[in-house]
Protein backbone atom coordinates (compact mmCIF):
# COMPACT_ATOMS: atom_id res chain seq x y z
CA UNK A 1 0.00 0.00 0.00
CA UNK A 2 1.68 3.42 -0.80
CA UNK A 3 2.16 5.96 1.78
CA UNK A 4 -0.25 8.33 0.45
CA UNK A 5 -3.25 5.74 -0.26
CA UNK A 6 -2.89 4.84 3.45
CA UNK A 7 -3.38 8.61 4.86
CA UNK A 8 -6.11 8.89 2.80
CA UNK A 9 -7.74 6.13 3.84
CA UNK A 10 -7.40 6.71 7.43
CA UNK A 11 -8.50 10.14 7.00
CA UNK A 12 -11.38 8.65 5.45
CA UNK A 13 -11.56 6.73 8.65
CA UNK A 14 -11.43 9.17 10.92
CA UNK A 15 -14.23 11.07 9.49
CA UNK A 16 -16.15 7.84 9.39
CA UNK A 17 -15.70 7.84 13.28
CA UNK A 18 -16.87 11.48 13.84
CA UNK A 19 -19.96 10.37 11.78
CA UNK A 20 -21.23 7.99 14.12
CA UNK A 21 -20.70 5.19 11.97
CA UNK A 22 -18.68 3.30 14.60
CA UNK A 23 -20.52 3.46 17.98
CA UNK A 24 -21.82 1.25 20.81
CA UNK A 25 -25.32 2.17 18.69
CA UNK A 26 -24.73 -0.06 15.90
CA UNK A 27 -25.56 -3.27 17.75
CA UNK A 28 -28.52 -1.61 20.16
CA UNK A 29 -30.10 -0.73 16.61
CA UNK A 30 -30.23 -4.38 15.60
CA UNK A 31 -31.25 -5.94 18.76
CA UNK A 32 -34.69 -5.91 21.05
CA UNK A 33 -35.17 -3.80 23.54
CA UNK A 34 -34.92 -6.40 26.09
CA UNK A 35 -31.22 -7.63 24.61
CA UNK A 36 -30.34 -3.81 24.74
CA UNK A 37 -31.80 -3.30 28.39
CA UNK A 38 -29.59 -6.59 29.45
CA UNK A 39 -26.76 -5.14 27.12
CA UNK A 40 -26.39 -1.98 28.83
CA UNK A 41 -26.42 -3.57 32.27
CA UNK A 42 -24.13 -6.35 31.40
CA UNK A 43 -21.70 -3.29 30.04
CA UNK A 44 -22.35 -1.07 33.67
CA UNK A 45 -21.90 -4.28 35.89
CA UNK A 46 -18.70 -5.32 34.01
CA UNK A 47 -20.24 -8.25 32.73
CA UNK A 48 -19.30 -7.42 29.44
CA UNK A 49 -15.87 -5.63 28.71
CA UNK A 50 -14.48 -3.63 25.50
CA UNK A 51 -11.45 -4.73 24.36
CA UNK A 52 -9.06 -2.36 22.44
CA UNK A 53 -9.80 -4.19 18.85
CA UNK A 54 -13.25 -3.04 19.04
CA UNK A 55 -15.46 -6.02 20.17
CA UNK A 56 -16.53 -7.41 23.42
CA UNK A 57 -15.31 -10.17 26.06
CA UNK A 58 -17.18 -12.10 28.88
CA UNK A 59 -16.14 -10.49 32.43
CA UNK A 60 -16.84 -11.15 35.73
CA UNK A 61 -20.26 -13.49 36.17
CA UNK A 62 -21.38 -13.50 32.42
CA UNK A 63 -23.22 -16.39 32.15
CA UNK A 64 -24.22 -19.03 28.38
CA UNK A 65 -26.89 -16.41 27.44
CA UNK A 66 -24.74 -13.05 27.86
CA UNK A 67 -21.84 -14.84 26.24
CA UNK A 68 -24.45 -15.59 23.61
CA UNK A 69 -25.24 -12.17 23.67
CA UNK A 70 -21.49 -10.76 23.43
CA UNK A 71 -21.13 -13.16 20.24
CA UNK A 72 -23.97 -11.84 18.77
CA UNK A 73 -22.92 -8.27 18.92
CA UNK A 74 -19.52 -9.04 18.05
CA UNK A 75 -21.25 -10.39 14.80
CA UNK A 76 -22.91 -6.93 14.34
CA UNK A 77 -20.02 -4.91 15.22
CA UNK A 78 -17.84 -6.84 12.86
CA UNK A 79 -20.49 -6.72 9.65
CA UNK A 80 -20.21 -2.62 10.47
CA UNK A 81 -16.61 -2.58 10.81
CA UNK A 82 -16.23 -4.58 7.79
CA UNK A 83 -18.74 -1.60 5.57
CA UNK A 84 -16.98 1.28 7.24
CA UNK A 85 -13.77 -0.46 5.76
CA UNK A 86 -15.45 -1.30 2.42
CA UNK A 87 -16.78 2.37 2.30
CA UNK A 88 -13.36 4.19 3.46
CA UNK A 89 -10.76 1.76 2.11
CA UNK A 90 -9.05 1.67 5.24
CA UNK A 91 -8.27 -1.64 6.56
CA UNK A 92 -10.27 -3.32 8.52
CA UNK A 93 -7.81 -3.86 11.53
CA UNK A 94 -7.81 0.16 11.66
CA UNK A 95 -11.51 0.57 11.76
CA UNK A 96 -11.59 -2.35 14.52
CA UNK A 97 -9.10 -0.34 16.37
CA UNK A 98 -10.52 3.31 15.82
CA UNK A 99 -13.81 1.88 16.97
CA UNK A 100 -11.98 -0.01 19.93
CA UNK A 101 -10.02 3.30 20.66
CA UNK A 102 -13.59 4.89 20.71
CA UNK A 103 -15.45 2.49 23.07
CA UNK A 104 -13.33 2.45 25.34
CA UNK A 105 -13.78 6.01 26.21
Amino acid sequence: MKKGYFFSAVSALSVALMCGQVSVSLAESALSASQTDRYKQAKAAGQLVEKGDGYLKPGSGADAALIALMEQVNRLRKAKYQDVAQKTGAPIQAVESAAGAKLAD
